[in-house]
């Protein structure tokens, strides 16, 4: 299946908040980074870094997409998996267009959670999407109008081991590990080296966990 979509988004600056990093860093000495509005800033600075890598270590985004619409191939089944070119959740299909008719809504049926849009038995396109290339086109609002909780954790994290590494400094040898464009440089041999890598390891299992393995007929 090949799609194209036009994205209209929430815009989300940040999954998670100030308050999501600094409650994995209470207990930990900050005072180096000044008082609390300089360190909530600093920590205001790496969210969107860190989004940026959330995002790109799973594929997608986590933001709602409303009134987006996807041009998609006709399948010759009964149904689009939407979710199969990373389309999920669905929230409200608006409308399905195939070859520039429009199908009637009682003809088809969501499942949104899947990310599944089936033909109801017995509808005008004889039951099934047929085949062709960006021949259907589906209007929806899809995405999390909240990010998942874990996700809102796995960006959280990163900010912190990147803090954490900021604290403990460059002593000995010094790992740099990589998510996306978003680096987190620290002393593997730290204080705090176990922490930073076990929340570096734990944001991209997380944010892996969501990729979508994306098959493109051709």
């Amino acid at each position: 299946m090949v799609a194209e979509a036009i994205f209209v988004t929430g815009s989300y600056d940040s999954y998670c908040t100030v308050a999501d990093v600094l409650r994995l860093l209470s207990g930990y000495d900050l005072s180096s980074f000044g008082g609390t509005d300089d360190l909530e800033q600093h920590i205001r600075d790496q969210l969107g870094g860190a989004k940026a890598a959330v995002d790109a270590e799973a594929g997608r985004d986590f933001e709602f997409h409303a009134d987006d619409e996807i041009a998609c191939d006709g399948s010759g089944s009964d149904r689009l998996c939407l979710s199969a070119i990373g389309v999920s959740p669905v929230c409200a299909v608006h409308s399905v267009t195939v070859s520039d008719s429009e199908v009637a809504s009682g003809e088809y049926a969501l499942y949104g959670r899947e990310g599944v849009l089936r033909l109801r038995p017995g509808s005008s396109l004889g039951g099934v999407f047929p085949v062709g290339v960006r021949n259907v086109t589906v209007g929806l609002d899809w995405g999390y109008e909240a990010a998942p909780g874990d996700i809102a954790l796995a960006q959280a994290r990163l900010v912190g081991a990147q803090i954490l590494a900021e604290l403990a400094g460059d002593r000995g040898s010094v790992e740099s590990v990589h998510l996306g464009d978003y680096s987190v440089r620290y002393s593997a041999g730290g204080e705090h080296a176990a922490v930073i890598e076990r929340w570096l390891d734990d944001a991209r299992r997380t944010a892996r966990s969501y990729r979508v393995v994306r098959v493109t007929a051709v």
